[in-house]
């Protein structure tokens, strides 16, 4: 690998902060016959923990370069790798905020007469995720060379496939004072009361709309689909006062990224009002804790929120031919002049796209009500409760109101992905002359 910080006339134009030039095998570079075998195996401790991770992964790789003669030989190459993806994420608190007297007023929560110097976590996060991500490469060169002329040929081919599952919980709403609070420790920073642990409870009655101080459930699935195809044919041929170099390439890449994302609220009546629920957090220490009286995975306590499918994809297609010319001067002064061309045609096509429901059916009809049928798993983080893994696709039966962004225009408001869509046609030709 080169990497040229610096440009000069003759290195492909374009380059913000520097130019890379990846040289692959060349496999007249080897006397004789080599095979290559690489592989090794993982074994994951944290998929015990998460949702949706294996126990084992590995990669492993093959390369056999043949020199079939002294003037031609041919190299090949193959890896694989399978690995599991996983976090068990910690307790997560949200930014400290003042306690809330109504309608946005900071309280005076001590009684010292001093409005909103308390602070408290606005809120905790938990966080599970799970999955399992493939690669394939596939490489192969040719290559013919004699005293005056080389010629090369590659290719390599690779894919990526990533499937991921996302599933957290967000407790929201601890900043109202008239909230019930008992066993506070505070700690004073910075002129602050921080209330670094409590308990709190949440009367179900707040936030209507929301459920239970607007907490909630979110549960998404990801799936990436990659593939990238490179291929270039290099002659050069000269002798002691001129060298000529030509290179033709062809490269495609390909994306297709869907993220299917689910939420819930805890509002067991349809939305509005929600159990009450006590919970008992600590924020100070390097590892906050968080637990909840309540059992989060009762899926009656739960109701649909929001269901999104978003789907991001590219294709870049790009051609270029090079022509360079090197006429050796001399050993001082002027060494050798350089001259060239450079020819590159590149087409690019890009979309977000995204349908989503913000209406779920949830009427009184109890035969309608989540249940266990729903739950693909329940996650178990360390420090904090037990919670559900929701089954994102089957969730998706309880929306309706559907707002399709794609294909045709929506309203303004919600046009911001097709915005975000487009293409782009590129022809570029340059020339150039150097002085070494």
């Amino acid at each position: 690998v080169q990497v040229n910080k610096t440009p000069t006339a003759q290195l492909p134009e374009g380059g913000l902060s520097g130019v890379i030039n990846m040289n692959t095998i060349k496999p007249m570079d080897f006397d004789e016959r080599s095979i290559v075998v690489n592989a090794d195996i993982a074994s994951y401790g944290v998929s015990d923990d998460v949702i949706g991770a294996d126990d084992f992964g590995g990669q492993a790789s093959i390369t056999y370069i043949h020199p079939v003669s002294d003037t031609f030989a041919i190299a090949l190459s193959y890896a694989h790798a399978d690995e599991a993806l996983g976090r068990d994420g910690d307790v997560a608190p949200f930014p400290w905020q003042p306690f809330d007297g109504g309608f946005g007023a900071p309280a005076d929560v001590d009684g010292d007469g001093t409005l909103g110097e308390e602070v408290v976590p606005g809120g905790f996060t938990l966080l599970q995720e799970g999955g399992q991500e493939t690669r394939d490469s596939f490489f192969a060169a040719l290559q013919w060379q004699t005293d005056a002329v080389d010629i090369a040929f590659d290719v390599l081919a690779s894919s990526r496939e990533q499937d991921l599952e996302q599933y957290g919980v967000n407790f929201a709403g601890l900043t109202f004072s008239s909230f019930s609070l008992v066993n506070p420790v505070v700690n004073v920073r910075d002129g602050l009361d921080e209330y670094g642990a409590a308990t709190i409870t949440i009367p179900g009655t707040n936030a209507a709309g929301f459920g239970s101080g607007g907490s909630s459930s979110f549960n998404q699935l990801t799936n990436v689909d990659q593939d990238v195809l490179s291929t270039g044919l290099n002659v050069s041929f000269g002798n002691d006062d001129w060298t000529v170099a030509a290179d033709i390439s062809h490269s495609n890449a390909e994306s297709d990224e869907q993220i299917f994302d689910a939420t819930t609220h805890l509002a067991p009546t349809g939305g509005f009002g929600g159990p009450t629920f006590t919970v008992t957090y600590s924020a100070l220490g390097e590892v906050p804790t968080l637990s909840v009286a309540e059992d989060l995975t009762d899926a009656t306590l739960w109701v649909p929120r929001q269901f999104e499918e978003l789907r991001a994809a590219n294709e870049d297609d790009l051609n270029a031919l090079r022509v360079d010319l090197t006429r050796f001067l001399g050993d001082s002064g002027i060494t050798e002049i350089r001259f060239g061309a450079r020819y590159s045609e590149r087409e690019k096509a890009f979309s977000q796209l995204e349908t989503s429901a913000t209406t779920a059916l949830v009427p009184d009809d109890p035969t309608l009500a989540l249940d266990s049928s729903f739950v693909s798993g329940t996650a178990t983080p360390d420090n904090g409760p037990a919670f559900i893994a929701w089954d994102v696709n089957r969730l998706a039966e309880r929306f309706s109101s559907m707002i399709s962004q794609s294909p045709l225009p929506p309203p303004a408001g919600e046009n911001s992905r097709l915005q975000q869509s487009g293409s782009i046609e590129e022809d570029s030709f340059s020339a150039y002359v150097q002085l070494d």
